[in-house]
């Protein structure tokens, strides 16, 4: 075999592990979340859907030993809903119902502010706080107000 055709088996050989390596990669999904952040996901909470509720958007962190200042950072997994013009306020208490429903200690809701509260969960403790964003500036693009921001946190 020829330098040449020995350079170009070589090069198919990485394109081709580059691609196993992508593929594994882009499946990996549930199975990349730590059991923390497997914990955050499988809670009701976790789940909920607010009435008449879009998902507009999602965030979530594995926890992380060592982050700023060698403070681990927690699993996060936070869902923000777009709602009907009207809905916020009622949308925000049916949650905090459902979230007392699911075992969640909630605290009175604090005004406008929303609502926390703790559980403890197979893996250690949590908490939630809902908020209902309204200021155009906080939105998603393209999402009108209210948004009904539901934020879990794994507790050290």
């Amino acid at each position: 075999m020829g330098a040449s055709r020995r350079l170009w088996a070589a090069a198919g050989a990485v394109v081709l592990a580059a691609g196993v390596v992508l593929a594994l990669t882009a499946f990996r999904g549930e199975e990349s979340a730590d059991p923390q952040l497997r914990a955050l996901r499988e809670d009701p909470l976790g789940r909920y859907v607010p009435r008449d509720g879009r998902l507009v958007r999602t965030h979530e962190n594995n926890e992380k030993a060592g982050g700023a200042l060698s403070k681990p950072n927690p699993a996060e997994y936070t869902r923000l809903f777009a709602l009907p013009p009207d809905a916020g306020p009622a949308a925000m208490q049916e949650a905090i119902d459902a979230a007392t429903a699911a075992g969640w200690t909630m605290q009175p809701p604090l005004g406008d502010l929303g609502s926390v509260g703790a559980k403890q969960l197979s893996t250690g403790k949590a908490t939630v706080a809902f908020s209902l964003i309204t200021d155009p500036q906080a939105l998603p693009e393209g999402t009108s107000a209210p948004v009904l921001s539901i934020g879990l946190e794994h507790n050290q």
